[in-house]
Formats: C-alpha cells, sequence, structure tokens
C-alpha cells in the first residue's frame, strides 16, 4: 500500500464524504476530465467513488471521482430523492446540495494529497444511500418507446405534478407497458405502481390517486390499473416486471429526431 492509500484509509474516507471547502480549486485544478465551472462560494465537492476503490492500490485504481454540487435553498420536490437522472438535490447544512451528473471528474489518486473531509457538511446515512442509487441509474434507467413518451408528454397537469408538494410523498413511479411503437389508432395498456412514503394519509393518498388516474389518462394511453404502495410492499417481483419512470422522461421528444438506438443492433 503507497502512502496516499494509506492516508485514505487512515482518514477513513468514505463514498459521500463532502471536501473542506479550501480545497475546492485545488482539486478541480487537478481534473482529467471536462472541469466543473464552480459558481461561487457554495461549491461543494463530494467524493463519489466506492468504499473500496478509494483505499485500492493506485495500480488497480489510479482515480477519485468527485463531484461538484453547489449549496442552494430553494426546493425542488423533482430533483429530490434520485427522482431525476440529471440533477440530484441532498440535504446539507440546512440547504439543498444541487449536483449535476455532468459535474463528474476524476484526479490522479495521488493528488487528492492531504484534502480532508468537511464534517459539518457530512451527508446523513439516506443522503448517501440515495447519492449511490443516483449514480448507478445513470446507467440502468428506463427507455420507453418514443411514442408512449410523446404521449405522455403530452400531460401537462402530470409535468406540474412533479413539482409539486404533494409529488415529495411519493418515491418512486413504476409502469408496465408494451415495448413497442404503436400507431396512432392503438393505445398502450399502462399499469401503474406508485410508491409512497409511510406517512401518507387516507386524504393524501386518496388526492394522489385522482391526481396520477387524471393526469395519465390521455389520448393513447389506457391506464389499466393504478396501485399506490409503500417502500415495504413493493416486492422484487414487482422490480422485475415494471420500469421505473424518471421525471424528465420527456427530453427524448422534446430533442426533434433523436431515437432510441434500434432493437438488436448488436446482432448486426
Amino acid at each position: 500500500m503507497t502512502a496516499i492509500e494509506e492516508r485514505l484509509r487512515v482518514a477513513g474516507w468514505r463514498q459521500g464524504d463532502v471536501v473542506v471547502q479550501i480545497w475546492t480549486d485545488h482539486l478541480l485544478d487537478l481534473c482529467i476530465d471536462r472541469r466543473p465551472v464552480p459558481a461561487d462560494g457554495s461549491t461543494r465537492l463530494v467524493l463519489i467513488s466506492q468504499d473500496c476503490d478509494i483505499v485500492a492500490d493506485e495500480q488497480r485504481e489510479p482515480y477519485l471521482e468527485l463531484v461538484m454540487g453547489s449549496l442552494t435553498a430553494e426546493i425542488r420536490p423533482d430533483l429530490a430523492q434520485g427522482k431525476n437522472p440529471r440533477r440530484l438535490h441532498l440535504p446539507c447544512l440546512g440547504a439543498q446540495l444541487d449536483i449535476s451528473i455532468h459535474d463528474r471528474f476524476r484526479i490522479i489518486k495521488e493528488g487528492f494529497g492531504e484534502a480532508t473531509r468537511d464534517a459539518d457538511s457530512s451527508l446523513d446515512v439516506s443522503s448517501r444511500d440515495c447519492l449511490r442509487r443516483w449514480l448507478g441509474r445513470r446507467y440502468l434507467r428506463s427507455a420507453f418507446p418514443d411514442a408512449f413518451n410523446l404521449r405522455l408528454g403530452a400531460s401537462k397537469t402530470f409535468a406540474r405534478f412533479g413539482k409539486s408538494e404533494l409529488a415529495k410523498k411519493v418515491s418512486v413511479i413504476l409502469f408496465e407497458t408494451v415495448e413497442e411503437e404503436l400507431p396512432s389508432d392503438k393505445s398502450y395498456p399502462l399499469n401503474v405502481l406508485v410508491g409512497i412514503s409511510d406517512d401518507v394519509s387516507l386524504n393524501e393518498r386518496a388526492e394522489l390517486e385522482a391526481k396520477f388516474m387524471s393526469s395519465l389518462s390521455v389520448p393513447g394511453i389506457e391506464v389499466v390499473d393504478l396501485r399506490l404502495a409503500t417502500e415495504d410492499d413493493i416486492s422484487y417481483r414487482y422490480l422485475r416486471r415494471y420500469r421505473r419512470l424518471d421525471l424528465d422522461f420527456r427530453s427524448l421528444p422534446e430533442d426533434e429526431g433523436v431515437t432510441a438506438p434500434p432493437e438488436g443492433i448488436d446482432a448486426v
């Protein structure tokens, strides 16, 4: 084990630790990827390398990966709990740490030097878990048919719901529908499973059911089944059948002419 790996191990660095702010410019200057541009004094750097990779030998893991975020007082329900695959809000210092997936960068491990953790800005256990899931979903997120996205994108009420106060009670939206591109005269049959927090009242539950039913009932989509369930009631069987909806699902049809790669392209 080299000196830097020993220092990282002894210092107890873990995935999700926040770096003391005085090290921000130094570490950004060592960036070997596209350098994120800090906005102001609210910038914070978060170590996102996996725990074992942090202390692994430089010959096997020569880099440390970090992500830049900025503190903001704004609260965006649509950016909380990993709902958006490109931006994430995490509670930090009584505010929100606004992180973009595009502000990740690597440095040579030796360059981390004597950088220290910021105990005051440390993320709690649930925020660290959320950060890990959000990072992993960058490569696991579901892709729905273009025709389905276009039809769902026509629902302005569904888009507005994602930014509402009631949306904070929703932890996940899962869809089950056919995977092919359907013509305009055929509707997508849709089964919906909405994960909700344990503290949802009966009135809030009824309101959520009504909101989802009305906002998803758009031309070309037929809601066959709509259920609300707490996270404890969502089994692995559901996760295999259903696909998670990201609230920026409309980004595909908004980019005219952009489509997902065809099925079976590797076989060509």
